[in-house]
């Protein structure tokens, strides 16, 4: 695993982790979800922590800033009302 890059090595540790969660409630509501499943789900989060973390990036770049604030993660979740 030493000759990995970040990216992967992040991504794998966000893949496990995915799938631990969707085993654990799965679980614990008596269903059961196949591997592809499982792939699936962990494939969308790590898409969505890509998009995420890109905007969040953009916006903060765009503010002339190093570091990603509260204000740029309001900002990216402007889409989900409910928040």
């Amino acid at each position: 695993m030493d000759n990995l890059s970040h990216e992967q090595k992040l991504r794998i540790t966000i893949y496990s982790e995915v799938r631990k969660i969707c085993l654990e409630a799965a679980n614990k509501t008596n269903q059961n979800l196949d591997k592809e499943a499982l792939d699936l789900i962990a494939e969308l989060v790590w898409k969505k922590l890509r998009t995420l973390s890109q905007d969040l990036e953009h916006f903060a770049k765009h503010s002339k800033r190093t570091t990603v604030t509260a204000e740029d993660v309001k900002l990216s979740l402007r889409r989900l009302p409910t928040l």
